[in-house]
């Protein structure tokens, strides 16, 4: 994610992939309603990333991996500390 002169990014675990389909959904919507919520772009961008780990991790498929808030604040919470940066 690119927030004025520096590109912030977070890295999901290697998990084994069951059904990836609705994954970008999910990271995507969730990234726009946090930021409305929230407009906080650190945390929109790990709650989106805990979104998405939690919905792999779910291993369900179509509604079914839509993850609950409180798999998606754990993870968010891990990567709030693990941001890494720099400078463009």
């Amino acid at each position: 994610m690119l927030v004025k002169d520096k590109l912030y990014s977070i890295t999901l675990p290697n998990l084994e992939l069951y059904d990836t389909t609705g994954i970008g959904d999910i990271f995507c919507s969730t990234f726009c309603c946090t930021m409305l919520k929230e407009k906080d772009f650190f945390w929109a961008l790990c709650f989106a990333g805990g979104a998405a780990q939690a919905a792999i991790e779910s291993k369900e498929i179509g509604l079914e991996k839509i993850p609950a808030k409180g798999a998606i604040e754990t993870n968010a919470a891990y990567f709030y500390n693990q941001i890494k940066f720099k400078p463009v």
